[in-house]
């Protein structure tokens, strides 16, 4: 019986695997448009920035560059998959190739035409750092963060700052990788990037990031009032709640059929500290709890319910 049933098993798993694809659209036949650099540039800055144009059901983009071209590679200087369609890398002086094809998790479409680009050498000075991550305006609740950014080329050391809301500088380093891991408190903050050569220096890259540690308010249940009965099936949820600076807050309404909180009826996100939506007859339990863009959750508000004749 071993025998059989691995076939079966296998036919089953062929089955599965094919129906996975079937979902998936097929990009076979797409073409993807290179935007810039366009054919034959040549470019006195190191932070080059490649684009494209986007693909219908295209989940990624791989973009290959090599030097000097792909008729006689000498090195392959880049291979990665891209979720956007743009991106900026640091490249020395030298003569380049590259091309963009469209991915998703089955089918990869033909590659782009193959563009040539020519990078000249700039002063040390007018080099630019590039930030990776976080990226700028980034908002967390977690106070450990890991800063990055690309390499610059000839570059011997970074130097590292880390300024306060009121730019008042809070921590200096100098690295010689090109990531930095530092432990924020609550507030807004500057981090920025130069890089090193001897006695040159480039100019400071700056992103902001902001550390909320604090979470909303409890929110307050008002209306409908707890125990109460309507004949109405259109509902208006109505709350409070103290705001708290930093972070944007939100908040959202979760109503159920059972007083264990279990069986979820309708659960959407409030505007203005109201709701409105229409149910069916019969006993609903509502809670209200908040969200904000830092990750925090608030505590979620006593239970109320109501019944609809």
């Amino acid at each position: 019986m071993k025998g059989p049933l691995k076939i079966v098993i296998g036919c089953l798993l062929l089955v599965v695997g094919c129906k996975d694809i079937l979902n998936v659209e097929d990009i076979s036949e797409a073409q993807v448009n290179l935007i810039a650099p366009i054919n034959g540039t040549s470019l006195g800055i190191d932070n080059i920035n490649f684009s494209w144009e986007g693909v219908e059901f295209a989940e990624g983009y791989r973009l290959q560059l090599i030097t000097p071209n792909f008729e006689a590679p000498l090195q392959l200087v880049q291979d990665t998959l891209v979720n956007g369609t743009n991106f900026t890398l640091a490249l020395p002086p030298g003569e380049y190739s590259w091309k963009v094809r469209a991915e998703n998790s089955a089918f990869a479409s033909g590659f782009s035409e193959t563009r040539q680009l020519q990078v000249t050498d700039i002063s040390f000075a007018n080099r630019i750092v590039t930030l990776v991550s976080p990226s700028d305006n980034f908002n967390t609740n977690t106070e450990m963060q890991t800063l990055t950014w690309q390499e610059v080329p000839t570059a011997m050391a970074y130097n590292v700052q880390i300024l306060d809301n009121a730019n008042t500088l809070v921590k200096e380093e100098s690295v010689t990788t090109t990531s930095f891991n530092n432990t924020f408190t609550e507030g807004t903050f500057n981090w920025q990037v130069q890089a090193i050569n001897g006695s040159d220096t480039t100019a400071f890259s700056t992103h902001q990031i902001i550390i909320d540690l604090t979470v909303p308010s409890k929110p307050v249940a008002t209306q409908p009032a707890d125990d109460s009965t309507t004949t109405q099936t259109a509902i208006t949820f109505a709350w409070t709640r103290m705001d708290v600076p930093g972070s944007t807050e939100r908040d959202s309404v979760f109503v159920y059929s059972d007083n264990l909180l279990q069986n979820l009826v309708v659960k959407d996100e409030g505007t203005d500290k109201s709701f409105s939506a229409t149910l069916d007859l019969g006993q609903f339990y509502w809670v209200v709890k908040a969200y904000d863009d830092a990750g925090n959750e608030s505590e979620q508000s006593d239970t109320m319910s109501f019944t609809i004749n």
